[in-house]
């Protein structure tokens, strides 16, 4: 039984090496770069590994500054027996610290204490928070730490997990960089798409659509299933990148509101984000951020995306 687990272990960070190539190019752009993107939401069941590995990317960014640095909101929700819910404040009324161990305590934080930590200077280049399973905050605790998340200070790094992304606030998943840990790897997934004869005409629209499915094979099926539908969606989604980086305004926006009208935006704008981190092109990814970032606003689907394109 051990032997089993540690080889489910070595596949899965096998597995999640590319989720993990992602995540390390950014926060080494975003510590060089302090203007650039800092809230990482990374997604999927593995919340072990998912912590495990910002625990290691961080320790490689601060060095010695790590324990000064780096804030680790851990889910003790399974060993306290209770549905534990991350709020605003503390309440000293009704919250009883409790004991897990006879060698650890266990301390409540809350989203004011998270917010006057990230306000307080770094001792090095930069300081990083990870929030372990940031679907147990509640609604008011998500719309106070909004802001934060919106306007964080320089050199501020935010990472955190979830395993129910659907129980986030839209505005919240708007404003991060979605970074999925499931059980196949990229290589994986392109592998399936040659299995299944998917996107068989183009290896560029391949590797979009593996990143548009954010690591699910069922949305690989779906996505195949629209564009061998739809000949005109599937050319224009064969040149879409060559078309964002040399085309006319005119023709980008055609072929975005095409997209958008056959439902794909959402996945698409995920999808060029990777696209364009994987490429090393921070500065598209960050203008695709800003995007997505006003994709649940008041604002219509043509105008952001023309506005976005200008």
């Amino acid at each position: 039984m051990y032997l089993v687990i540690l080889q489910l272990i070595w596949y899965m960070q096998l597995s999640n090496e590319h989720s993990e190539f992602i995540l390390k190019k950014y926060l080494e752009q975003s510590v060089s770069d302090s203007q650039k993107i800092s809230f990482f939401l990374l997604t999927g069941s593995q919340s072990a590994l998912k912590s495990d590995l910002v625990c290691k990317l961080a320790k490689e960014i601060l060095w010695w500054y790590f324990l000064q640095d780096f804030l680790h909101i851990k889910d003790f929700s399974e060993q306290l027996w209770k549905q534990h819910i991350l709020k605003i404040e503390y309440d000293s009324a009704n919250e009883v610290s409790k004991q897990l161990s006879s060698s650890y305590s266990y301390t409540d934080l809350w989203v004011r204490d998270i917010n006057s930590w990230l306000s307080l200077s770094a001792l090095w280049t930069s300081k990083i928070v990870l929030i372990e399973n940031i679907e147990r905050m509640n609604w008011q605790s998500m719309n106070a730490f909004l802001k934060t998340c919106e306007e964080p200070l320089p050199n501020r790094i935010i990472i955190a997990t979830t395993w129910n992304k659907a129980s986030l606030l839209d505005t919240i998943i708007s404003r991060a960089i979605t970074i999925p840990f499931f059980d196949c790897s990229y290589d994986e997934l392109v592998q399936y798409c040659d299995d299944k004869w998917y996107f068989v005409w183009d290896d560029n629209l391949k590797s979009l659509m593996c990143f548009m499915s954010m690591w699910k094979k069922d949305q690989l099926e779906k996505f195949d299933k629209i564009l061998s539908e739809q000949e005109e969606l599937k050319v224009q989604l064969q040149n879409v990148l060559s078309i964002l980086s040399s085309g006319n305004i005119w023709e980008k926006y055609r072929t975005l509101m095409n997209i958008s009208n056959n439902w794909l935006i959402e996945p698409f704008v995920d999808g060029i984000i990777h696209y364009y981190i994987s490429c090393d092109d921070f500065q598209s990814a960050q203008n695709w951020l800003w995007v997505k970032s006003r994709m649940n606003s008041n604002v219509k689907i043509d105008h952001l995306l023309f506005y976005g394109l200008i």
